[in-house]
């Protein structure tokens, strides 16, 4: 037998249309699960409906059969008759989380068309920095005078270097399965990607976490947010020669997410997820929830 139910077309649009549905309900879920991740308290079925749905005016029995129908059999999921929220399985302690703190130092600022000249990296968990692996690396090309005189990376300094290719597996290695951590992790990250891209290897797949979020949100009166001000605001011993190198910068990074994770475990936080979802949430937001003040704690 073919299977054909005599109707052809329709019958195909039919599957069409279970499979549309279904990968609709795995991206809602999908979509629900992220923002649970930053309410360990749960909330009311009206309120998912709101937030996670874009349903702005349903009536609570309405709201809560559609968000039973959507999560009932999740096993991700607890509802005590009043809240959804995420079980604890789903939440990783900030203890057991291992943060990799990375910063590249670069020939320009694309990623697709310029090339790492050096990756420095750190290790850090349970408050405190573990390890760090640095490598100069030949891009391949001059680099320009300008970076140069940044960085004080010149092209005799990395001559003899090895090629990226030869370095992105001992850093993949190193980064195991933790958190990359940078300031403005954005730029690190995609920077790493591309490389990863350029050499056949698939790109990284892991949680991104970025100290300029993180201080945005803790510290909303600070009059900039970059290394330099941070680094004399939380008093670091880093020097000058340093600053600008992908080493002496992965260091700062790391001192500073040690201090910011200190603050927020201080306020009530204990999950990766939580810190996720912080970083996403609007600064007025972010600092409502965990009762943040305006502070100038530099530690």
């Amino acid at each position: 037998m073919s299977g054909d139910c005599g109707h052809g077309h329709e019958c195909t649009g039919h599957r069409l249309d279970h499979v549309k549905a279904r990968r609709l309900n795995e991206r809602t879920v999908t979509s629900i699960k992220q923002l649970l991740r930053g309410y360990p308290e749960g909330l009311k079925p009206e309120q998912l409906a709101r937030q996670a749905l874009g349903i702005k005016f349903a009536p609570r029995e309405a709201s809560q059969t559609l968000v039973r129908g959507l999560l009932d059999g999740h096993a991700g999921f607890e509802f005590d008759g009043a809240r959804w929220r995420l079980a604890e399985s789903e939440f990783t302690s900030l203890d057991l989380v291992p943060f990799i703190v990375v910063d590249v130092e670069t020939t320009g600022g694309r990623p697709a068309t310029n090339r790492l000249i050096e990756l420095g990296a750190f290790t850090g968990a349970g408050g405190a920095i573990k390890s760090s692996i640095m490598a100069l690396i030949n891009p391949g090309r001059k680099i320009p005078l300008q970076i140069s005189h940044l960085t004080g990376i010149y092209d005799e300094h990395v001559k003899y270097s090895p090629k990226v290719d030869e370095v992105l597996p001992r850093f993949l290695r190193f980064m195991g399965g933790g958190v990359f951590v940078g300031h403005n992790a954005r730029f690190d990250f995609s920077f790493i990607n591309a490389e990863l891209a350029r050499c056949g290897m698939p790109p990284l797949a892991c949680e991104v976490l970025c100290t300029i979020k993180l201080t945005r949100r803790i510290f909303p009166g600070e009059p900039s947010f970059g290394l330099d001000n941070l680094i004399k605001k939380f008093g670091l011993d880093l020097d000058p020669a340093e600053r600008h190198r992908g080493h002496g910068d992965a260091w700062a990074t790391a001192e500073i997410l040690i201090r910011c994770i200190g603050i927020l475990r201080r306020a009530g936080m204990a999950s990766l997820e939580e810190l996720l979802a912080f970083q996403q949430m609007p600064p007025p937001a972010a600092r409502k929830k965990w009762n943040l003040r305006e502070t100038k704690e530099g530690g």
